[in-house]
C-alpha cells in the first residue's frame, strides 16, 4: 500500500487519545480551544450544511482533527507544518493534510474531499482517518490532481 512507502505508516494503525502522552494531550486541548476560538470569529463558523456552528461544536470537532495529528507528532515521529491552515510533516519532509469522520456519518468523508476542492489553498497529500466510538484507524489516502483541478483517491487508482 502506498501510505507505508511513501509515509512510513502503517495501513492497520490504529490509535485514541489514551495513547497521547499528558503533554501531548495538554497541548491538544489549548491548540483546539485556540482554533476553535478563531473559527468561530471567522468565515468557516458555518458547518457542512450552512448552519452556524456553536463554539462548544467547533472545539470538539476541531478536538476530534488535531487528535490524530498529535498522534503523528507525539507518537511517530512527524513534525508539526507551522504554515497558515497547515497540518503535518512526515518523518521524510513530505506536508500533509490532515481529515478526519466519524463512522456514524460516512458522508462527511466526501464532504471534507468537496471542501477542500473549494479552498484556495490545494494540498498534494490527504490522509483521512476514520473515528469509532473514540478509535482512529487509517481510511483513505488522497492526491490533488492538478490537471482536473480535483482530489483523487489513491487506493481507487
Amino acid at each position: 500500500m502506498k501510505i507505508r512507502e511513501i509515509f512510513g505508516l502503517n495501513p492497520q494503525i490504529s490509535f485514541n487519545k489514551t495513547d497521547l502522552s499528558k503533554d501531548a494531550m495538554l497541548a491538544l486541548v489549548k491548540e483546539s480551544t485556540d482554533l476553535a476560538q478563531k473559527i468561530l470569529n471567522g468565515p468557516s463558523s458555518q458547518g457542512f450544511g450552512g448552519r452556524q456552528r456553536t463554539l462548544s461544536e467547533i472545539q470538539l470537532n476541531t478536538f476530534d482533527g488535531l487528535l490524530a495529528e498529535h498522534y503523528l507528532i507525539s507518537n511517530l515521529g512527524w513534525s508539526k507544518d507551522n504554515g497558515r491552515w497547515k497540518d503535518v510533516i512526515s518523518p521524510n519532509g513530505i506536508p500533509v493534510e490532515i481529515k478526519t469522520y466519524s463512522s456514524l456519518s460516512p458522508s462527511k468523508k466526501q464532504a471534507h474531499i468537496n471542501n477542500l476542492e473549494k479552498r484556495k489553498t490545494k494540498y498534494e497529500h490527504v490522509l483521512m482517518f476514520k473515528r469509532t466510538g473514540g478509535v482512529y484507524t487509517y481510511d483513505s489516502y488522497w492526491t490533488f490532481n492538478k490537471a482536473k483541478n480535483k482530489y483523487q483517491s489513491e487506493e481507487q487508482r
